[in-house]
């Protein structure tokens, strides 16, 4: 079993430097970022693609963990002692993942995508 410290970083390398991981998110955004637009108006429609976004995130970070001999619990232990440290590396990978699953960092940006798809 890799210890806490060895475990961040590997979780931070999957992150930062794994295509898979990369590739199979900008595929879901790319497949349901058509029915994101720019009015203020929330859809209903948007907050089941971002529950299914969740799905697929903690999935694929939770089978990173487990072919890492870790579990989603440990890794939130680690991923909390590594928020509450002096350690500026470790709390901006946290405040990041964290961001990551924010809604609306989620929704500006599949409008975003959405945009970009419209005006291709």
């Amino acid at each position: 079993m890799s210890s806490d410290e060895e475990l961040f970083g590997k979780v931070e390398e999957f992150f930062f430097g794994n295509d898979e991981f990369a590739n199979t998110l900008e595929a879901f955004c790319l497949e349901n970022c058509a029915i994101f637009t720019e009015d203020e108006e929330q859809k209903l429609e948007y907050t089941v693609v971002y529950s299914k976004y969740q799905e697929l995130f903690e999935k694929l970070i939770e089978d990173f963990l487990k072919a890492n001999d870790c579990t989603l619990e440990r890794f939130h232990s680690i991923c909390k002692a590594a928020s509450e440290s002096q350690d500026e590396e470790k709390l901006s990978f946290v405040n990041l993942l964290v961001m990551s699953m924010d809604y609306d960092v989620f929704l500006m940006e599949m409008q975003r995508m959405a945009e970009a798809k419209r005006s291709a």
